[in-house]
């Protein structure tokens, strides 16, 4: 794991973001409106799932809602998320990893997912080039997106109404124009 962006992402580990995600992305009528849109039929046609960001694995039952059979790899930088995820998801597999070193053959899974991180994290192209590299199909994930120049900022991340110390994680909202050119570039 990145010594850096550990640091950077520490703040999803705070005592009690694990009931968050319990809580809002565990069901079907969780999903927001773009993957509802997008994942019950990429889900169905695929073998296998990678979940980037899975925080405590239980995006995994509704992957599985759609299709009981797929095989369902999640995969977190907090290790806390990640042997919760263990507990109460024995049936999949789950990693401790920093999206920028899988340690996943190339092409191991036919849809490689993230949603809500990558417009959080410095090293997002980095992240968003390992997740097609172990992709051998589809790769769906979200960008905030602008038609102006790039913005980068600082966001507060606070779920569950802590108070103390604030830890800011960086913001993009990228240039379609620019964005686009990155990932067209993309090999192959």
């Amino acid at each position: 794991v990145d010594k850096k962006i550990l640091n950077e992402q520490k703040v999803w580990g705070r005592a009690g973001n694990e009931h968050f995600f319990q809580s809002t992305r565990s069901q079907v009528d969780h999903l927001y409106r773009s993957e509802k849109f997008f994942l019950p039929q990429l889900v169905k046609e695929a073998v296998s799932f990678l979940d980037l960001g899975c925080a405590c694995g239980d995006f995994s039952q509704i992957i599985k809602h759609y299709n009981p059979a797929i095989r369902y790899t999640g995969v977190d930088i907090i290790e806390r998320f990640i042997n919760i995820a263990r507990e109460n998801h024995p049936q999949s597999d789950f990693i401790v990893s920093d999206g920028l070193h899988l340690g996943l053959p190339d092409g191991a899974f036919d849809l490689v997912h993230s949603s809500g991180i990558l417009h959080l994290n410095s090293r997002y192209q980095d992240i968003v080039r390992e997740m097609y590299r172990v992709s051998s199909r589809n790769v769906l994930c979200d960008f905030r997106l602008t038609d102006g120049p790039q913005v980068v900022g600082e966001m507060d991340v606070n779920l569950v109404g802590q108070k103390g110390e604030v830890q800011m994680l960086p913001y993009y909202v990228l240039n379609v124009d620019e964005h686009l050119a990155f990932l067209k570039k993309l090999n192959p």
